[in-house]
């Protein structure tokens, strides 16, 4: 996988205008992905599919994750699906428990360019190092990119607590 440039993996100003207007909690998914593209082309909203149940992600999680968008989107855009007009993305995403009782994010970016071609993968480039290595370590999860007919996926998965805060009726021991 090529990239664009070493500046696609900073994570842009939308992450953080997002964490801001959760009053410093996080950031809406659906907003943070939305937002993330936009900064690459508006236009390539039109050819994502979206899914996955609305969720609070951490601040911490909401940088991480809203780098990863960029540079997937902007490595779309130079060398993937992006490239072609018939491409486009499907992006999912969901909240279940682990073997081990621990709930976890799942993050699924699959894109596709019409073709039946499989692309080269160079995992020894700056992109795939954040998507491989730096976001994931960045959230004490795990992620791949793998090659398939017509594009690339990347899978991330790692430890999601719900960063909403509690109210204080619902804290039982004050209530003592």
């Amino acid at each position: 996988m090529k990239t664009a440039s070493p500046r696609a993996c900073i994570p842009s100003p939308p992450s953080f205008d997002l964490i801001i207007g959760e009053d410093w909690q996080g950031a809406p998914l659906l907003e943070l992905v939305h937002a993330q593209i936009k900064t690459v082309d508006q236009a390539l909203l039109n050819r994502i599919k979206i899914s996955g149940k609305e969720i609070l992600v951490r601040p911490e999680s909401a940088e991480a994750i809203g780098a990863a968008i960029h540079e997937l989107t902007q490595n779309a855009l130079a060398y993937g699906a992006f490239a072609k007009p018939t491409g486009s993305v499907t992006i999912d995403w969901w909240v279940d428990t682990d073997l081990f009782g621990q709930n976890t994010l799942s993050f699924v970016w699959d894109e596709t360019d019409g073709t039946d071609i499989i692309p080269t993968l160079n995992h020894h480039g700056y992109g795939m190092n954040v998507l491989e290595m730096i976001v994931p370590k960045s959230l004490n999860g795990n992620a791949f990119v793998v090659a398939q007919p017509g594009g690339l996926k990347w899978r991330m998965r790692c430890g999601w607590t719900d960063p909403t805060p509690q109210k204080i009726e619902d804290i039982a021991y004050l209530h003592a």
